[in-house]
């Protein structure tokens, strides 16, 4: 049973009790038709219980027994004809008590929990929690991807997406639609992206904000898309101010440590004072980050690698080249651009080793919205290097295989780094302003 229906069942619980005060009260005050009327609403109140509690717990459930006790004792006392007020009470008290016992103990409380991701790509930050609540009998948990679009320059909505076909196939995807949080109404709900409005590039769609779904659970779960360095002595004041962040009533970060820098973020920002830090240990827990169990858990044997790939791959090492969004921003691009060409050149055609070059999946839509110019030479490399099949052009949802496979790190600093690093390969990282034609 669900937890907000137990609890509503108690209440009722306690509506009887008041109930039976008042039959008392008629009785020493010889209100024989209120009394009788209230009797009947007893009876019936206890029948609406038995009801919900079959419904939700099967037939002949144990409490149910007791409450069908419960309605004869109110039968036989109203039909007696004799009211002894003080007795009657506490028959009354004693059958409901026992019904109430019953429900208290005997039926357990389901949690229904619901996970709402956007990309497709970014689902292994919330994987493996969905898994352990999968498993758990005493959890109900569902997956409904939630729609984003792209922001134009302007600010305004832009590209749909909805990437709920792009999900492994042993996860089972609901369709946004077709779950009514204001009826369902879950008792727990994860998120990876905290940005609400506030991001430049996309925005998933404005019913789903954070600020919204809070309206619609007990527990607002919000857990990062991203993982850091774990040497790092700071974190991105945005990231720790994010609108997830502030909005969840808890907060799932990649270790203590980072939580800590977490914690001091928030308390510098809004005060450290008692209250606050109380508020603040509640909310942030380093619990650690369910890219890391991904990365861990995905093995090179566990894939099926597509036959183009294979064709391209044949028995050479393989270097994951991960090019960061970042790189077509105006700051960058035109220090990239001949980078990314040099790269290439490197690497094409070698006997020995293979490219598989994996760029960041908002690159495009990024550089649509911060930098539109970048975009034409930079797709003239892209497909250059996919129609000479220079390498491998990976811009499938799954970053975990990319990892499993390969055998070595090349290219931006990102969060993919300390992913990377928990596999104990080499991680090489690019500097986009050393080049052979310099």
């Amino acid at each position: 049973m669900r937890r907000a229906v137990k609890q509503s069942l108690m209440e009722i619980f306690s509506t009887l009790y008041e109930a039976h005060n008042y039959i008392k009260n008629f009785i020493e005050k010889g209100k024989t038709d209120e009394l009788q009327s209230l009797f009947g609403d007893c009876q019936q109140t206890a029948i609406q219980l038995g009801s919900i509690i079959e419904e939700s717990e099967g037939e002949g459930f144990i409490t149910v027994s007791h409450l069908e006790s419960y309605c004869e004792a109110v039968y036989e006392i109203a039909t007696s004809g004799e009211f002894i007020a003080s007795k009657v009470k506490k028959t009354l008290d004693r059958k409901l008590m026992t019904a109430e016992s019953s429900a208290k103990n005997d039926i357990n409380v389901k949690l229904e929990v619901v996970f709402m991701p956007y990309k497709a790509s970014m689902w292994d930050s919330l994987e493996s929690v969905w898994k352990a609540a999968d498993k758990d009998p005493m959890c109900d948990a569902y997956v409904v991807p939630i729609p984003y679009y792209d922001k134009n320059p302007s600010g305004a909505l832009g590209k749909f997406h909805y990437e709920g076909k792009e999900y492994p196939d042993y996860v089972p995807v609901i369709h946004y639609e077709t779950y009514d949080l204001s009826k369902r109404r879950p008792d727990v709900i994860y998120i990876h992206n905290p940005y609400d409005e506030h991001n430049f590039v996309t925005t998933v769609d404005p019913r789903f904000y954070s600020k919204e779904l809070k309206k619609y659970t007990d527990c607002l779960v919000y857990i990062p898309y991203y993982v850091s360095d774990e040497n790092a002595n700071a974190v991105r004041t945005h990231y720790v101010l994010s609108a997830g962040v502030i909005n969840s009533d808890k907060t799932i970060v990649q270790s203590p440590k980072f939580a800590d820098l977490f914690k001091k973020t928030l308390l510098s920002q809004f005060g450290d004072t008692p209250e606050n830090r109380m508020i603040v240990n509640d909310k942030i827990q380093g619990l650690g980050s369910p890219k890391f169990d991904a990365a861990t858990a995905h093995k090179k044997e566990n894939y099926d690698i597509p036959s183009e790939w294979k064709e391209i791959i044949g028995d050479k090492k393989i270097v994951l080249y991960n090019t960061h969004l970042s790189m077509l921003m105006k700051e960058n691009y035109h220090r990239f651009i001949p980078k990314l060409k040099e790269v290439i050149k490197y690497f094409r055609n070698r006997d020995d080793v293979v490219l598989l070059w994996r760029p960041h999946p908002l690159t495009i839509s990024t550089a649509e919205s911060m930098n539109p110019e970048a975009i034409g030479p930079y797709m003239e490399i892209v497909n250059e290097f996919r129609n000479n099949k220079y390498g491998v052009y990976d811009d499938t949802s799954d970053m975990n295989r990319a990892i499993a496979i390969s055998d070595a790190y090349y290219g931006s600093w990102s969060s993919v780094i300390p992913i990377y690093k928990s596999t104990g390969k080499p991680v090489m990282i690019q500097n986009i302003d050393i080049r052979e034609d310099l």
